[in-house]
């Protein structure tokens, strides 16, 4: 079964994830598309470019807008999104949040040839809903 993300609190100095994905395997991006990869192939750069557009879009929308007055309305403080990235994150992920104190990065699990909005399609399936409401719920939470 997918799960819609997984959450990482920490990145350790190793630069894996506390969940033992290895932090240096992942390409990203960074708000000014600065792109960050090691061991990254093209189709994961254009997956974090192309999952950036994604979260960018959702969170301009009416429903992004207001999750974030939602959440400042609740005296919540909306993270700032510095990275954006995409790699493999496990067979069953969607999607995936690595932050600290400082900083957010959110990532798209791209893996077997498999990126966010197909994954997105297979989440929706199993839970029988639209996958545009698929989406909404993923990137929400």
């Amino acid at each position: 079964m997918l799960t819609e993300r997984s959450q990482v609190d920490s990145i350790n100095k190793y630069g894996t994830l506390e969940d033992g994905l290895n932090y240096n395997s992942l390409a990203l991006v960074d708000k000014d598309n600065q792109i960050y990869t090691q061991n990254s192939n093209d189709q994961e750069v254009r997956e974090a470019n192309n999952f950036k557009w994604i979260v960018k879009s959702y969170l301009s929308s009416e429903k992004g807008k207001n999750l974030v007055n939602y959440l400042t309305n609740k005296g919540k403080k909306p993270a700032e999104i510095v990275r954006f990235g995409a790699g493999p994150l496990g067979k069953n992920t969607v999607a995936g949040v690595a932050k600290s104190d400082l900083e957010t990065t959110i990532l798209a699990n791209y893996q077997d040839g498999i990126g966010f909005e197909k994954r997105i399609e297979e989440f929706a399936k199993i839970y029988q809903i639209e996958a545009k409401d698929a989406e909404e719920y993923v990137l929400a939470h």
